[in-house]
């Protein structure tokens, strides 16, 4: 995944690179919409700008390559953003700059959401083919929330509505372990609704398939979703 930070404080831009040294992404840091103008926009996977750049404010900045670019585009500020930037259509998301666990959370979420896309595209399903093909449970147990996917989800929405209205950290599990790019991606959602109220998740692999690890390791979704076999220690993970 290739990222360009548009950044003209030098404190945060040395900030961020200490945090994302350790990753395997490739990093490109801009002063300016002058200095980042005269990159190739395509090359880029992700495109992250400080709001208040001058002359041209990061808002302004990505509302002006919107159109041109097919990366995903994060604005991030150190207060509060207006309504038409929650709001806004063309940015993806925004990052609190002095949060530099939540800034890494939101591109390790972009990288699996990436890598799974072209999971989907070498043809082995396509990511938007969620179809009601079979039911789900959801329980409460340990203190926990248990969702056991038997198949695929038709309707994720209604999956996302009843998560988010019980506070609880969540175990996500199929009853299968050929897990496609669809499967995948629908874990990858739920990861991103949980994640915005402060919870956790994690996958359990009941039946300790070996091929489960190396499905999540492959597109990285193991780095925001881990894995576990035994269900003690998928416990200690989500209450601790």
């Amino acid at each position: 995944m290739k990222i360009a930070i548009i950044e003209d404080d030098n404190s945060l831009t040395e900030k961020l690179g200490t945090a994302l040294r350790n990753t395997d992404w490739s990093i490109d840091f801009f002063k300016g919409s002058s200095d980042f103008g005269r990159s190739t926009l395509d090359q880029y996977d992700v495109v992250i700008s400080d709001l208040s750049l001058e002359p041209l404010s990061g808002r302004n900045l990505l509302q002006s390559i919107s159109e041109k670019t097919s990366a995903e585009l994060y604005l991030m500020n150190d207060g509060p953003f207006t309504k038409g930037d929650v709001e806004s259509e063309h940015i993806r998301g925004l990052i609190n700059k002095n949060d530099t666990e939540d800034f890494i959370n939101k591109l390790r979420y972009v990288n699996v959401k990436l890598r799974i896309q072209k999971l989907a595209e070498e043809g082995k399903e396509d990511l938007q083919k969620i179809v009601n093909n079979g039911d789900y449970s959801i329980e409460i147990k340990d203190d926990i929330l248990i969702v056991c996917l038997k198949n695929y989800v038709g309707t994720v929405e209604k999956v996302k509505t009843i998560i988010s209205s019980i506070p609880k950290s969540v175990a996500v599990r199929y009853t299968i372990n050929d897990l496609n790019s669809s499967h995948l991606g629908l874990i990858a959602v739920l990861y991103n609704t949980i994640i915005k109220q402060k919870r956790k998740i994690a996958y359990w692999n009941e039946s300790n398939s070996e091929k489960i690890p190396e499905i999540f390791r492959a597109c990285r979704l193991d780095t925001i979703v881990p894995v576990f076999s035994e269900y003690e220690k998928l416990l200690t993970y989500l209450k601790s």
